[in-house]
């Protein structure tokens, strides 16, 4: 259990919550008045410790009070740092810290380096928040509850659709719903419908090379390379495309392979921690397929990887190549 509460580390990728996170810890210290004169925000890339933690130590301005954010604690990862810092005087403050300050630390790493001495020494006497992707229902009771404040009525099925296309980070999902929001503001009936999220949000990367790769395993080339000059459009590296593409036929592979032991549908969704459409679309997919033809299109995937790292020619090129031959398979 963390000794010290006025010592907070905030870490992860989901930068939503952490600046949730941010705003809870100010608004409980500090009224609006208040964070004109005693709330400061340091960039650690840019600021080496000794200054922050010498205004930490000096007594709040007018108030009970203050709160000093350390914004890109780099120095908490394995990441190469700007500047070189002094951790001891960190750790000495750690250990004694100054009763009116309110001290956060953050760093928008999915990981901290836990061999670090500095990073042994927070986990042991500091509040230490993880900000990294919710689970999915999780994600569904936020979108829940978003919509529910926005007086916006939205069906289960919906949200699903919603996860699908945009992903779990609440970031992403906070713009889009947004959108959604300011489009239904003057309509009577707030609904979010499946035509009106087709209409304004945005497919993330993810979601647009699923659909790449649903063209593909259904041998329809020509939409398959519309589907590539599109993300092409989007100047998405072919090497990230090749990246994403391989995980979701690893992932048919896994559900292949787990359908042919027997497993159902839920059981699926719980190891594999997949949105119930993305699963039921997978599960589509390898229904017609064979496990050894599941495996030769991902062998053949990492060919077009080597092509695209090492190989002469354009990197969509290999890509290209590789849609095409599923133009003979069928």
């Amino acid at each position: 259990m963390a000794d010290n509460h006025n010592i907070i580390l905030l870490y992860g990728l989901e930068n939503y919550i952490i600046n949730e996170r941010i705003n809870f810890y100010t608004n409980k210290f500090l009224s609006e008045e208040d964070k004109e004169f005693n709330l400061i925000t340091y960039d650690m890339q840019e600021t080496v410790i000794s200054a922050a933690i010498e205004d930490a130590e000096t007594m709040p301005f007018f108030g009970d009070y203050k709160v000093i954010i350390l914004r890109n604690c780099k120095f908490l990862t394995g990441e190469k740092q700007k500047i070189e810092q002094n951790l001891d005087i960190l750790i000495n403050y750690i250990e004694n810290p100054s009763p009116f300050t309110i001290l956060i630390l953050e760093t928008p790493n999915e990981k901290l380096d836990e061999r670090k001495k500095v990073v042994k020494k927070l986990k042991e006497l500091v509040k230490v928040h993880e900000c990294n992707q919710l689970s999915i229902q999780e994600v569904e009771n936020w979108i829940l509850r978003e919509c529910q404040k926005n007086g916006v009525k939205i069906s289960n099925e919906t949200i699903n659709k919603i996860i699908d296309r945009v992903g779990q980070n609440i970031t992403n999902l906070k713009n889009e719903l947004q959108k959604c929001f300011l489009y239904l503001h003057n309509e009577q009936e707030k609904v979010i419908t499946d035509e009106l999220i087709n209409l304004i949000m945005s497919r993330s990367l993810e979601d647009n090379v699923f659909v790449l790769t649903d063209y593909i395993t259904a041998y329809k080339v020509t939409d398959a390379l519309q589907a590539l000059a599109d993300l092409r459009k989007q100047n998405i590296e072919a090497q990230i495309i090749v990246g994403v593409l391989a995980g979701h036929l690893r992932l048919l592979l896994q559900v292949k392979t787990l359908m042919e032991k027997g497993y159902a549908q839920n059981q699926l969704m719980n190891m594999l921690n997949l949105k119930p459409f993305r699963l039921k679309k997978a599960m589509q997919i390898v229904q017609t397929k064979k496990l050894e033809e599941l495996k030769l299109w991902l062998m053949k995937l990492s060919e077009v990887d080597m092509g695209v790292k090492r190989g002469p020619n354009s990197p969509y090129s290999y890509i290209e190549l590789y849609i095409l031959s599923f133009g003979k398979g069928k």
